[in-house]
């Protein structure tokens, strides 16, 4: 809870940094904490849910998380991919990969087996007692495979331009299958070597135009462009 609401971001507005010490240093004052966060009710959204909550019941740090119950999936879930992802990565260095590993939010010990180093390190309980406290968390015994096949549908090739057009399984990222064909690269000022040209990629798929995804979000993409230009020049 502590961590959640004082610490202070490096990818944070420094005046938003500056209300996050003024929590740490006003800590379980949650009535103090709650003018700090008030004119900013957008920006700290969950923050308020949690110190509305800990201002009627000011040591149900449970009640409070409760009273966030997405950010709470989202927090467990990560954190059950996080500790997937490091051990899969452990087994590639040892030679030793399955088709599949099982998923830390479970009841079953032997769920947990593959993760046990990960959470002494962590400083983290075996989570079983702690699930039953969160309902809107799905957990049971599952398994997830560490390898998914693409579908490629279509793709081209130009001088240095190529298109792919492909499908992944639920869970999957684009950018993991991309990655292991060229080193991806993004913002400005554009790597040497890779053309600033925009190409309408749907069009020459024969799959349609991105031009109007582009007009939609036109506004974005330049502030987008305005910032990261601002950021390079700084």
């Amino acid at each position: 809870m502590r961590l959640f609401l004082a610490h202070q971001s490096q990818r944070e507005l420094p005046y938003f940094k500056h209300i996050r010490k003024n929590i740490e240093d006003h800590w379980r004052d949650w009535a103090t904490i709650r003018t700090l966060l008030d004119p900013f009710p957008y920006h700290f959204s969950l923050e308020l849910k949690l110190v509305n909550h800990l201002q009627e019941h000011s040591e149900d740090f449970l009640g409070a998380l409760q009273s966030v119950p997405d950010q709470v999936r989202l927090w467990i879930y990560a954190y059950d991919s996080y500790l997937f992802n490091k051990t899969l990565s452990r087994c590639i260095r040892e030679g030793e990969v399955s088709l599949s590993l099982p998923l830390l939010t479970s009841f079953s010990p032997h769920d947990w087996e593959p993760y046990k180093t990960f959470l002494e390190e962590d400083g983290v309980d075996i989570p079983s007692r702690h699930y039953k406290k969160f309902p809107f968390v799905r957990v049971e015994s599952r398994t997830w495979p560490v390898l998914q096949q693409a579908e490629i549908h279509n793709l081209i090739f130009q001088d240095k331009l190529a298109i792919f057009s492909f499908s992944l399984p639920k869970g999957s990222y684009a950018t993991s299958l991309l990655m292991n064909f060229f080193t991806l690269a993004s913002g400005i000022p554009v790597v040497p070597g890779i053309s600033p040209e925009q190409i309408d990629a749907k069009n020459m798929l024969g799959l349609g135009s991105l031009r109007p995804t582009l007009d939609r979000f036109q506004k974005v993409l330049t502030l987008r462009e305005n910032d990261l230009s601002r950021e390079f020049e700084a």
